[in-house]
């Protein structure tokens, strides 16, 4: 038993990545239980949380089959204890009660991350090589940088976000994740020169779920420019791939809307409203497509949704 490591995620409902890192963690707790593994989850979804909002979480869970405990905590005071910053952020904790490893948000790299620790700790080696095609893993302090970036971003602090997000790069030149934030910052803004250019710059990251990423904002950015051909094209492509991503079918629905498929553009977003009904992007681009449309009753009431979800960050 002196080998037993524990992993402290700290998650919320409205945290978009906060129900993929919930799944990724069961499989390690499955593959590492026997070890001495163990998962405990923390919600903190509000300071308060009531009857109904615990029993939509607790129903959540069974469906995403999780089967480690999780707790709520009340008044926030283990967040506050543990200093968190962005919502998921995960630490690994040995029988010592040490801190041995801070993840905070979930950048593409950080399920191999906590599994290299992991495997290190039980396992006594790390792999030679990362299964997303780093030759060493992304800095910590990258990881932070870009943990505060996104949870920035989120608030709408855009110019915070970008500023962490590039000191992130600087940090580590091969992290993709804050490029692809700053590109996705850049399409929103509609710089698209220079969204153009980031999604351009090389990279060792050749995973899948990068691939995803990138070509869905090279999806939203050729919608962007009125490009529907090439964005649906992209974007039905990504959507095969990654069908439980709401800001894929928010993308699809912003595309469709350009190619003048306004109910299926419609039913797009609806969709990605269902799937993650705490993701602004959703509502950002249904607003832009209903200002297009000149629905602006509609676009307002989604403007008005995008206030409430930032201010709950």
């Amino acid at each position: 038993m002196g080998n037993n490591l524990t992993a402290i995620v700290f998650c919320a409902m409205w945290a978009k990545d906060s129900n993929r890192i919930l799944v990724d963690l069961e499989q390690l707790y499955v593959r590492y239980q026997e070890d001495g593994f163990s998962v405990v989850g923390v919600c903190v979804d509000s300071d308060v949380t009531g009857k109904e909002v615990r029993n939509q979480i607790t129903d959540s869970l069974k469906k995403a089959q999780i089967t480690f405990p999780i707790l709520f905590d009340e008044q926030l005071r283990t967040f506050r204890q543990y200093s968190v910053v962005a919502v998921p952020t995960t630490f690994l904790i040995d029988k010592k009660k040490r801190i041995l490893f801070r993840l905070s948000g979930y950048p593409i790299v950080g399920l191999e991350e906590l599994e290299d620790v992991i495997r290190e700790r039980f396992k006594g080696k790390r792999p030679t090589a990362h299964r997303a095609g780093r030759n060493a893993p992304v800095r910590k302090e990258a990881v932070y940088a870009f943990g505060m970036a996104r949870h920035k971003y989120e608030q709408g602090q855009i110019d915070a976000a970008l500023k962490y997000a590039e000191r992130a790069s600087l940090l580590d030149s091969t992290y993709v994740g804050p490029l692809l934030l700053m590109a996705e910052i850049a399409i929103e803004q509609r710089e698209f020169e220079v969204a153009t250019t980031l999604l351009k710059r090389p990279c060792s990251d050749t995973d899948s779920e990068f691939t995803c990423q990138r070509d869905r904002l090279r999806g939203l950015l050729a919608a962007k420019r009125g490009n529907s051909t090439e964005a649906l094209k992209l974007l039905q492509s990504v959507q095969e791939r990654d069908s439980l991503s709401s800001f894929t079918r928010s993308s699809l629905g912003y595309a469709l809307g350009i190619a003048g498929k306004t109910e299926e553009a419609l039913k797009q977003f609806s969709a990605a409203a269902r799937l993650d009904s705490t993701d602004s992007r959703t509502y950002l681009l249904r607003m832009e497509f209903y200002n297009l449309l000149g629905r602006s009753s509609e676009a307002a009431k989604d403007s008005m949704t995008v206030r409430k979800l930032r201010l709950q960050r």
